[in-house]
């Protein structure tokens, strides 16, 4: 078939964009697509690189008080004039939302102009942007895990996964560490904290390098985030342990793919493509929530690891930084528990299929006149 218009529109996050990217890898062989997001967010940079053309509206969340509230209607109202200018130039025959409040005006102006609309769901606590956008009849819409029926309309869900890139499917556990120069003897911790970086993980991993004294088989691999590379690279320059070769830094990890292929387990947030990634790597892991994430997205999805024995909690509080070296301590030393762990994670991976089953539901909107 030809190819049809599509744009996919969301941001704001790498939780958002990595699901979305995932998804224009199932489905750009039969689309062509557009993509809306944030004009100052990462979807920015990261999208035109993939030479995808990229379309910006401007967005913002949601925040309580009378001006907050009028600045947001505002913003909303432009926005979707905007992306109703958009549906008549590109002309799509599918809007699909990945979430983030920059996909409200564009799927608005999808709906109005009578577009066939498909939402995306990531977490198992849906966002406030999907919840809204839920409400409007006849929208399907694909989630990660099973999401209870109060926040979409039964009939209209379908439980798809998140989609994990093919490059985690294209290296062995040895090829990954070839490439990032570590021994295939060793025993490798990878702590990451997001796309953007976090303080508290960022702590967490200057409290692990004292196991690197115990353990000479240890290899501490470490994304700081840009902003922060700077602060944690003089920090690790100023160890005295003699144990910095093998506690490695990186200010982004431009293909996630490798650094969790490469390790043994992680510490790490729990946004649900980081969760979905962290079940298709086989990895035990210790999950820190963000604190900061509207409505506890984070503690819910860490919370399904627990349950599912695939992973430990670890909330940020008083003594955090103990907390996660004990947490990690515990795991290093027990074989069992982290075989257990890795098998209950494998168990939980539903981000092989997920771009195929997605891309299923795409063919069959776009097939039907």
């Amino acid at each position: 078939m030809a190819k049809e218009p599509v744009i996919v529109t969301g941001g704001g996050t790498g939780g958002h964009l990595y699901p979305a990217l995932a998804i224009i890898e199932a489905i750009q062989d039969v689309a062509e697509i557009s993509y809306v997001g944030n004009p100052d967010r990462i979807e920015a940079e990261v999208i035109p690189q993939k030479g995808i053309p990229f379309f910006a509206i401007q967005s913002t969340y949601y925040r309580p008080g009378l001006l907050n509230r009028i600045g947001l209607a505002l913003r909303l109202l432009l926005g979707t004039m905007k992306g109703v200018w958009l549906v008549l130039r590109l002309r799509p025959r599918l809007i699909i939302g990945v979430g983030g409040f920059v996909s409200v005006p564009m799927v608005l102006a999808g709906w109005l102009a009578r577009r066939r609309l498909v939402l995306h769901e990531q977490n198992v606590g849906p966002g406030q942007a999907n919840r809204f956008l839920g409400r409007i009849a006849g929208m399907d819409v694909l989630t990660t895990f099973p999401v209870e029926d109060r926040h979409f309309p039964k009939n209209e869900m379908f439980v798809t996964g998140c989609p994990v890139r093919q490059a985690f499917w294209a290296f062995t556990k040895s090829d990954a560490r070839a490439q990032l120069g570590v021994p295939d003897t060793a025993t490798v911790i990878l702590v990451v904290g997001g796309s953007g970086g976090a303080p508290a993980l960022n702590a967490a991993a200057e409290a692990l390098t004292d196991l690197l004294i115990d353990r000479p088989d240890l290899v501490l691999l470490h994304g700081t985030g840009r902003r922060y590379f700077d602060e944690v690279s003089a920090k690790r320059d100023a160890m005295q342990s003699g144990a910095t070769d093998r506690y490695k830094i990186y200010e982004y990890l431009d293909e996630t793919a490798i650094f969790m292929l490469a390790a043994d387990m992680i510490v790490s947030r729990s946004g649900a493509s980081t969760l979905s990634e962290i079940f298709c790597s086989k990895l035990p892991s210790v999950l820190v929530p963000s604190p900061n994430v509207a409505e506890n997205h984070q503690l819910a999805n860490a919370v399904f690891a627990s349950d599912a024995g695939a992973g430990v909690v670890v909330e940020e509080g008083p003594d955090f930084e103990n907390r996660v070296r004990e947490a990690t301590r515990t795991l290093l030393g027990d074989d069992a528990l982290r075989t257990r762990m890795a098998a209950a994670a494998a168990e939980n991976c539903r981000g092989k299929d997920a771009g195929q089953n997605i891309r299923a539901h795409v063919l069959s909107l776009l097939e039907r006149r």
